[in-house]
This record gives C-alpha cells, structure tokens and sequence, in this order.
C-alpha cells in the first residue's frame, strides 16, 4: 500500500525534471543563437578576427562562432546584412539543438558579455 502511494509522486517529479533540463537546454541555445548574431554584426561592422584574441573566450563553441562568421560571405546592404545576421545566428541555434551536448555550449553567456564590453 505504501509504495502505491509514493509511486505517484515519483512521477511528477521527473516530468519537472526533463522539463527543467529542457528549459535549461533552450536557454543554452538561445545564448548561442544571440552570441552568432552578436558575432556575425560586428564581422559585418568590420571588426577584425584578431580582435577576438585578446579576450579570454571559455566557451568552444565561442570559438566556432567566430571562425564560421569571419569565413561566412560578405554582404554590404542594410537589408543583406541583417538578412545575414537572421540566418547565422538561426543556423547556430538549430546546431545547439541537434547537438545538444552542454559542454560544448557551455559559457557563452559569459562570452557574450566579455565580447559586449568591448
């Protein structure tokens, strides 16, 4: 009788779990989808790659944002650029997504500021 009543409240439980972990997830990726976008403006900004290499960057994914923005195509236009921005920081974000592996993604948010500040 007894493990009938507990097993209920087992199950609510994990269910706030994988939920938890899901928010904990789309969380990640959007710091990684607004860490491209932040990237991929400033390249268009002409912010030089070397820039990146006097800041302490502990995300790797940090560092593949950046190397894929400076070999991404170079637009001019107001409309291309922005159009551009959309489109790699989306492709990033379906990357965390499918990747999901929080190591790797780790740290961004904390990259976003320290690249910000500059």
């Amino acid at each position: 009788m007894a493990l009938a009543l507990s097993l209920p409240l087992c199950v609510p439980s994990k269910a706030f779990a994988g939920a938890h972990a899901l928010e904990l997830a789309l969380e990640t990726c959007n710091n990684t989808e607004a860490f491209a976008k932040f990237v991929i403006e400033k390249r268009n900004g002409a912010r030089p790659f070397s820039y990146y290499d006097r800041i302490e960057l502990r995300s790797p994914a940090a560092l593949e944002i950046i190397a894929d923005a400076y070999e991404a195509r170079v637009v001019s236009g107001f409309e291309e650029k922005q159009n551009l921005a959309l489109e790699f920081s989306q492709k990033w974000f379906e990357q965390c997504v499918a990747l999901s592996c929080s190591g790797f993604w780790e740290n961004l948010e904390a990259d976003l500021q320290r690249v910000w500040r500059d």
